[in-house]
């Protein structure tokens, strides 16, 4: 076939004939209907499959490959109980129908006969009843086509075809069905393995080693507590947040400078967190972590803002897991972090803090491995 759009507009050629043939073809038709493309007997045999697989009868098919095989060159399946009990229940009710026409007698002698080809071709997978009635349809439609003075052999095809077409649709979707269950599985087995990396938090510690470079979080409120002699732990109290002015006062009895003493010990933090962060980012490559630093270092160019953000649903469920809360503490603590969050940036930027398009980059977390969110942040580092 030289060209593959055309052998597909003849596939839907050949499909659209046997359906206007009441779903039944020859392999005679067949075989004429691509008698210029030279197709081999295999390709002519996925030709006849393939309308097999769409519920038209090939009648004179011999299926020698697939999911439905000759049933000469197959281990016959035994009837569960179930079916013989079927077969046997309606061989039973074929001896009281009517015999006053001749059409009743003629298909009085054929009922039994698909009732034998049926349990012939008989497939685990398709019920022994399915396939009496798919072989009672094509029947019909074959005791109205052909003559009464045609061979038995030809009615008997058609019936064996239709069946078959019905048997190959049906296991044809009970492959698909397998296979959707082994990918769903797979797919399922992949989430397990991804959700422990996924959802795992993204350590600044790791992008700083990967990049080489300082990482600056808890340690600016250390070099901030060094800077004032104020302890450490007082400054922890406030760090990103903005209190209320009477609250967490310095205390008097601090050995701290005289500048630092009657202010608010959230400011005091905030501007020296700020010198801070200006003097290393004059001196060094460094990940400023929080602290407004994106503010703060507003006028350096070669300052790239990120902005990593997680869902609030998963945010609530890591709390959750973590603090081991139900759902409305997680939601609460998750809702106080931002609020304080917000307030905090808000009021020292006059900007939102979670508004992206203040960032050069924002990364949903949830979407990435950490070893992903890394390379992404290792590249864009590179191209400073």
């Amino acid at each position: 076939m030289a060209d593959r759009l055309e052998f597909k507009e003849k596939l839907a050629g050949i499909l659209a004939l046997a359906e206007g043939q009441n779903g039944k073809i020859t392999v005679e038709e067949v075989e004429k209907y691509f008698e210029e493309d030279g197709l081999s007997q295999e390709q002519m045999n996925l030709v006849c499959d393939y309308l097999l697989s769409m519920k038209m009868a090939v009648v004179g098919y011999k299926q020698t490959g697939g999911t439905v095989k000759e049933a000469e060159k197959e281990e016959k399946q035994p009837l569960s109980a179930e079916e013989q009990k079927y077969v046997e229940e309606y061989l039973r009710g074929l001896g009281d129908m009517k015999e006053e026409t001749q059409e009743e007698v003629r298909m009085a002698y054929y009922l039994p006969k698909v009732v034998e080809e049926a349990v012939r071709l008989h497939h685990p997978e398709v019920f022994i009843g399915d396939m009496i009635q798919e072989g009672n349809i094509a029947l019909m439609v074959a005791l109205k086509e052909i003559p009464k003075e045609k061979d038995e052999e030809e009615i008997l095809e058609q019936v064996r075809a239709g069946m078959m077409a019905s048997l190959e649709s049906q296991t044809e979707v009970k492959r698909r069905d397998h296979k959707m269950v082994e990918k769903v599985t797979e797919l399922d087995e992949a989430i397990k393995s991804m959700k422990e990396e996924y959802g795992r938090k993204v350590s600044v510690d790791e992008v700083a080693e990967r990049l080489g470079i300082n990482c600056y979080d808890k340690d600016l409120i250390k070099l901030a507590s060094e800077h004032t002699d104020i302890p450490y732990d007082q400054l922890k109290l406030v760090d990103e947040k903005r209190e209320k002015p009477w609250r967490y006062q310095v205390d008097e009895n601090s050995n701290i400078d005289r500048h630092y003493r009657y202010g608010h010990i959230d400011e005091i933090l905030f501007n020296l967190q700020s010198k801070i962060i200006k003097e290393v980012a004059s001196k060094e490559d460094c990940i400023i972590v929080g602290r407004c630093g994106n503010y703060v270092l507003r006028d350096e160019e070669r300052c790239k803002n990120i902005y990593l953000y997680t869902p609030l649903d998963v945010r609530i469920s890591t709390i959750m897991e973590r603090y081991h809360l139900d759902e409305k503490g997680a939601h609460s603590l998750v809702r106080k972090m931002d609020k304080d969050r917000s307030y905090y940036f808000n009021y020292y930027t006059d900007q939102s803090w979670d508004e992206m398009n203040t960032y050069d980059l924002s990364i949903d977390t949830s979407s990435f491995t950490v070893d992903e969110i890394v390379d992404l942040l290792e590249m864009v580092y590179n191209k400073l």
